[in-house]
């Protein structure tokens, strides 16, 4: 009887392992909500070339610099590489851009700071505010000059 009971609890071990496993990547797949984050009713506006997203980006950082943070930069990247007649690498990171324009130049010191700022902003927790739009077009302007 004694060895059933401890059959039992290994059993149950094991579907309690299982359970948390399951959760874990339940929680992973599932993106997390910031509390007092409004839900995006609408999709971000497709814009054409770098200056009109830029400017949309500039236009939109007061309502939601996350998002004008993420169009801005994400442009800033796409004129780069326009610019530099780089090819798109699929999988390329951000810091690969920086890498790209090569560790001394006043271009990669520029975008460095930029995709910090991006990067906490939008991966990670920092609070967003529209300054931090307006320094990154600032660093964008930098990095593209």
């Amino acid at each position: 009887m004694h060895g059933s009971s401890v059959a039992g609890l290994i059993r149950l071990g094991a579907l309690a392992l299982l359970i948390a496993g399951a959760v874990a990547l339940a929680v992973r797949f599932f993106p997390r909500r910031r509390r007092g984050a409004k839900v995006a009713a609408t999709r971000e506006p497709a814009v054409a070339g770098y200056a009109s997203a830029r400017a949309e980006a500039l236009r939109l950082a007061d309502d939601d610099p996350r998002a004008a943070l993420r169009m801005l930069y994400s442009a800033a990247l796409g004129e780069l590489g326009r610019r530099r007649g780089w090819r798109h690498r699929p999988g390329r990171t951000n810091w690969g851009f920086v890498r790209a324009l090569g560790p001394a130049s006043t271009q990669a010191g520029a975008l460095a700071d930029c995709t910090r700022l991006f990067e906490g902003a939008v991966y990670g927790d920092a609070p967003v505010a529209a300054d931090d739009v307006r320094r990154a077009d600032a660093l964008a302007e930098e990095m593209l000059a």
